[in-house]
C-alpha cells in the first residue's frame, strides 16, 4: 500500500484504488480508471469493515451511507453512468494490510471526518 500525501489516493503497484478530496471519495473497485463510484462526502456515515480476506491479508470495507438521495453516487463504467440508490458500498478490493490499517482509520478520521466503525 502506498500512502501519498496524507492520503490523498491510494495505489498499489500503478493500479489506482481510491481519491479523495474534501468534498468527493472516488473508489475504483478493481484499480481500474474505466470503472468508479463517485461519492460525496457528505453522504457517508461512517467506514466499517465487515469481513477479512485472509488470502491477500485485507480488509474489506463498506462505505455507510446516509438515507437521502442527494447529493447523488453515481457508478461509471466506461462510458455509461448509473445514479445508484445504494445505503452501502462494498470495497472489496483496497489494498489496505492489516497492519496499516490503524494508520489508515486515523488519517481518515483526522483529515477527512469519516469516522470508523468496527464490525458495523
Amino acid at each position: 500500500m502506498l500512502l501519498l500525501s496524507g492520503l490523498k489516493m491510494i495505489k498499489d503497484r500503478k493500479k489506482l484504488y481510491l481519491k479523495l478530496d474534501k468534498k468527493t471519495l472516488i473508489v475504483y473497485p478493481y484499480g481500474s480508471e474505466k470503472q468508479s463510484y463517485i461519492v460525496p462526502v457528505e453522504r457517508i456515515l461512517y467506514l466499517t469493515t465487515k469481513d477479512f480476506r485472509k488470502s491477500t491479508n485485507n480488509s474489506i470495507f463498506t462505505l455507510v451511507l446516509t438515507a437521502e438521495n442527494k447529493p447523488e453516487v453515481q457508478w461509471i463504467n466506461e462510458d455509461w453512468v448509473q445514479t445508484l440508490n445504494k445505503h452501502e458500498i462494498k470495497l472489496d478490493y483496497l489494498p489496505v494490510k492489516k497492519k496499516d490499517f490503524p494508520q489508515f482509520v486515523e488519517i481518515l478520521e483526522k483529515s477527512y471526518a469519516l469516522s470508523y466503525r468496527k464490525n458495523g
